[in-house]
C-alpha cells in the first residue's frame, strides 16, 4: 500500500500523485504476481513516507493564497 492514486504499466513503470503536492514515477522491469513493478512498489512506498506524500498520514499542503495572506500579514 502506498497511499498514492497510481498507475502502474506493464513495462515496470509507476506514476502516483499526490494532490497539491507533487508526482512521483518509478520504474523498475521485474513485476510481481499482479503485474505490478515490485521494486517500484518498494521506492514509491518509502519515498511517499519520507516525503509527506502519503494521503492516508499527511496533512493537505498549503494553498498559494493562503501562503501569500500569511505573509503579507507578517510585514
Amino acid at each position: 500500500m502506498i497511499g498514492l492514486p497510481g498507475k502502474s504499466g506493464i513495462g515496470g513503470g509507476i506514476v502516483t500523485v499526490s494532490p497539491g503536492k507533487g508526482g512521483l514515477g518509478t520504474f523498475a522491469p521485474r513485476l510481481d504476481s499482479a503485474g505490478n513493478s515490485a521494486k517500484g512498489q518498494l521506492a514509491a512506498a518509502f519515498l511517499s513516507r519520507q516525503l509527506g506524500l502519503d494521503l492516508f498520514v499527511s496533512a493537505p499542503a498549503p494553498s498559494v493564497e493562503r501562503l501569500s495572506d500569511e505573509t503579507a500579514g507578517a510585514r
